[in-house]
């Protein structure tokens, strides 16, 4: 989801390196409709003037995630120990932060970990 560090920011960055730093000129002619895809759902929001909250960005997810997996499969057939790497640090990640997606009750311990920060909730 949306919430996962690891998989958002990493989405971002194969997006933008094979989509404006690709080298492969056929790139376009085989990815060319996920990339559409994706800057529909994000370009319009670069021309609101207001707060955006992350929720807005939700549907185009599916879509950036589609061309990242694309992009990881790449990956596995070119180096294994890279994408069984990535895999796990991804799955770490996941379970790291699934219980403040799936908003199971964690202790305050706990949240100061991730965040690193002192959580004063009415004291």
């Amino acid at each position: 989801s949306l919430y996962n560090p690891l998989l958002w920011f990493s989405s971002i960055f194969l997006f933008l390196k094979y989509t404006l730093f690709g080298s492969n000129k056929n790139f376009l002619k085989e990815k060319g409709f996920l990339v559409f895809l994706v800057f529909s759902f994000y370009l319009p929001w670069l021309l609101v003037s207001r707060v955006e909250y992350p929720y807005y960005f939700l549907l185009g997810l599916p879509f950036l995630y589609a061309f990242a997996a694309l992009k990881i499969c790449d990956w596995f057939t070119c180096d294994r120990s890279l994408f069984l790497t990535f895999m796990g640090v991804l799955l770490a990640s996941a379970c790291l932060f699934y219980p403040l997606v799936s908003g199971l009750p964690v202790p305050t311990d706990y949240l100061k970990v991730i965040f690193r920060t002192e959580i004063d909730w009415g004291k």
